[in-house]
């Protein structure tokens, strides 16, 4: 049986380090360190280990009994720190931690010099400090435990029942070894296991809860860093978000401006430019040069009306003054006059918080309906704009939809059909557009 354990140590030894390679966790780095000492540990009961030790150290037995000891208390020590980082004590109470880690590596310092000094005095063994050393651990244990129960994470029932497990394999063994002379036989018919077959049974056990808790805590470590990739890129979309935000407020606020200079400059001087050619024409008698004159004149008022045509395509009078659902009814209204078209309009202006945002949506409206007048051949037109419940609060859903001829996927590039504006519209929105054709074509715009 104690091959069988030490090849299962073996291997949670190379799959903790493995982890604790590419993570730096210190619960695998304990663990690693804690399964060393006891697979050395574990050699040492070997008859063929223990009698080739002593051959190699010339006789010197008392050499290895002392290094038998001190193996376990680096054991002991290494399963005490494996424990409370397991539970992840380090994180909810880590003053207490590194005291207690404080006096652990004290006491590993002084087991040491007391092996060097068992080397040189020849002392056989050093009972009295691991009497004393282990009560210690197990006082240890116990408040671990007992801290665990409110600070420590969700392995905490796990090391709780591998260390209870343990400790009662490792206490029957040493209760059986007292009396083996005596009742050998007895037990071994009984439970079919020596004294020490009880402290191996205690320890694969532990081993395997052990690597439960250590998957978990695996998978807690991949959930975290999932969370904060997450968290990340949230915060990234949220600063790209308001970035956009406040470009689309710097473009609205300088195309309003220029709407209004072309407006009340530009335009005011054209007409006035206009009224003194009237004037001046009404003046005139020679034909040739009032036809001139008259000429000049209607190229003005041509000019003055793209002015106030630029002017409204900048920035719609209807939206700044009436809103984004009285500027599309509007629109609608003048496309209707136009074509052969019904346009229905349903649109929640208050989900829309500003005058940039609503600028999009009403160009965004309005390329679509430029689509369908182009290539649907379509006879109504249903202009949607409402909320949605979405896992991080409430978003607004954008549909258009009209009953026209649609569009072949397989032989038509969306963006050759003038949808290319609008997703770069919806982009600067944030949000995101399906394009449909089962049924007409319906634009879906989720933000």
């Amino acid at each position: 049986m104690r091959e069988i354990v030490i090849a299962y140590m073996l291997l949670f030894t190379f799959t903790s380090g493995t982890l604790y390679y590419f993570t730096r966790q210190k619960t695998f780095k304990y663990h690693v360190l804690y399964s060393i000492s006891l697979i050395a540990y574990l050699l040492l009961k070997s008859d063929v280990v223990w009698e080739f030790l002593v051959d190699g150290i010339g006789g010197r037995e008392y050499i290895i009994h002392s290094f038998n000891w001190y193996i376990q208390t680096i054991y002991y020590s290494m399963y005490a720190l494996f424990g409370l980082y397991f539970i992840d004590l380090h994180v909810s109470q880590p003053r207490w931690t590194v005291a207690v880690k404080r006096w652990i590596y004290r006491a590993l310092i002084m087991s040491s010099v007391l092996f060097l000094l068992c080397i040189i005095f020849r002392w056989r063994f050093f009972y009295p400090f691991m009497y004393l050393f282990i009560p210690l651990l197990l006082t240890l244990l116990v408040v671990a435990l007992t801290r665990a129960r409110t600070h420590g994470n969700r392995t905490r029932t796990i090391f709780i029942l591998a260390a209870v497990i343990y400790t009662i394999s490792a206490l029957t063994a040493l209760s059986i070894s007292l009396y083996q002379n005596a009742h050998y036989e007895q037990y071994r018919r009984v439970l079919g296991l020596t004294p020490i077959g009880f402290f191996y049974v205690g320890i694969i056990i532990d081993s395997v809860l052990f690597s439960i808790g250590l998957g978990i805590t695996v998978k807690d470590m991949y959930d975290e860093n999932l969370k904060k990739n997450e968290k990340l890129l949230r915060m990234t979309y949220d600063l790209e978000l308001s970035t956009i935000q406040g470009v689309l407020e710097g473009e609205s606020s300088e195309r309003k401006r220029i709407a209004q200079d072309l407006h009340d400059s530009m335009g005011v001087t054209l007409s006035a430019l206009r009224r003194r050619l009237q004037t001046v024409a009404s003046r005139i008698s020679d034909p040739r040069d009032k036809e001139e004159i008259i000429s000049s004149e209607q190229a003005l008022g041509a000019a003055l009306d793209e002015v106030r045509s630029l002017s409204h395509r900048m920035m719609p009078d209807a939206l700044v003054n009436l809103g984004l659902e009285a500027a599309i009814e509007d629109m609608a209204s003048d496309i209707m006059k136009a074509y052969p078209l019904s346009i229905d309009i349903d649109i929640e202006s208050d989900l829309i918080e500003s005058e940039a945002k609503a600028f999009e949506i009403y160009r965004i409206i309005q390329e679509s309906i430029n689509n369908t007048i182009k290539h649907a051949a379509a006879t109504k037109i249903t202009v949607s704009l409402n909320a949605y419940r979405t896992s991080d609060g409430i978003g607004r859903r954008l549909v258009i939809t009209d009953d026209g001829i649609g569009f072949d996927r397989e032989s038509t590039d969306e963006d050759g059909i003038g949808i290319s504006g609008i997703k770069s519209r919806v982009r600067l929105l944030g949000g995101t557009v399906k394009l449909s054709s089962d049924d007409g074509t319906r634009y879906e715009i989720l933000f």
